[in-house]
């Protein structure tokens, strides 16, 4: 993947139609592109630290129902072999209606679905504030090292955005991100990837996440493994009560 570090926030807010060019290029070139520097290493760890102590302190949820009221919460997502999207990890879900929980961070989960739907072409308040046809909310995803994983699949939207909030090598030292690019195959894109780039990948092609360490003992209380932030893009209808 090409990696781009003359990016920064504010440039990427100010001028949309530049840095959509740029990502569509880059991508299409190569299946993905790394925007660096964007945040850094030690802003994410603090983030990192305030949703892991966040979970121990409510405890992991049981699947609640979307809509308006909806509130933050945590759980463990995991789907069997035979299913269409077999996959495993812990999902921590941040919703912009959750103002006084998200105080903290509100302005980041506002900020980071803006400059995705920027590299998307989208418009910048589309399913943040323009909810009509879209909703979006923050989706952390904890990959235990104890095999965590997803399974390769495509998704609806031709790009996605994707914090990485950890680091091969680190944080854990087996598995990680690849997709199956139609002219290079298998590309294992994770050890390209540093702690605070936001990652564009072609989401339209398969891709996936290896097992995280699938040879170390289960842990829900560890804060080690595979990290990552993002905000996809969900069908309005899904909140309507």
């Amino acid at each position: 993947m090409i990696i781009i570090e003359n990016a920064s926030i504010k440039s990427i807010l100010d001028n949309p139609a530049q840095w959509n060019s740029i990502t569509k290029k880059n991508i299409n070139n190569d299946g993905g592109c790394i925007f660096r520097g964007l945040y850094s290493p030690e802003y994410i760890d603090q983030f990192k630290s305030w949703v892991f102590n966040s979970r121990l302190k409510k405890g992991l949820s049981d699947n609640i129902p979307y809509n308006k009221n909806t509130p933050n919460h945590f759980k463990i997502v995991d789907k069997d072999l035979d299913d269409s999207r077999p996959t495993r990890f812990l999902l921590h879900q941040y919703f912009p209606w959750n103002i006084r929980q998200n105080a903290e961070y509100q302005e980041f989960f506002i900020e980071f679905m803006k400059i995705r739907n920027v590299l998307n072409g989208f418009e910048t308040d589309i399913s943040i504030t323009d909810i009509k046809d879209f909703v979006s909310w923050i989706s952390v995803l904890q990959y235990r090292q104890c095999g965590d994983f997803l399974g390769a699949h495509k998704d609806r939207y031709s790009y996605q955005a994707i914090l990485i909030m950890s680091e091969l090598g680190k944080d854990f030292q087996q598995g990680g991100q690849y997709y199956l690019h139609p002219e290079k195959g298998h590309v294992y894109s994770e050890r390209q990837f540093k702690k605070g780039d936001l990652v564009m990948l072609q989401s339209d092609i398969y891709h996936g996440v290896h097992p995280i360490d699938p040879f170390h003992n289960l842990s829900d209380n560890s804060i080690s493994g595979r990290w990552i932030m993002f905000s996809p893009y969900h069908n309005s209808k899904i909140i309507q009560e």
